[in-house]
């Protein structure tokens, strides 16, 4: 599922360089999605 945006469910993708990739909920990119990563998004949130 890398040639175009289309063949995913909902055009839910990003393209990152030259793939097509899904997004996930590893905000702060460390590799795990846990706590720390629903913190940031919803302080982020009531930020907004």
């Amino acid at each position: 599922m890398t040639s175009t945006q289309q063949q995913a469910y909902g055009n839910n993708m990003k393209l990152v360089g030259a793939k097509w990739t899904f997004y996930s909920g590893d905000v702060n990119r460390d590799g795990i999605i846990d706590g720390n990563d629903m913190s940031s998004i919803d302080n982020d949130a009531s930020q907004f």
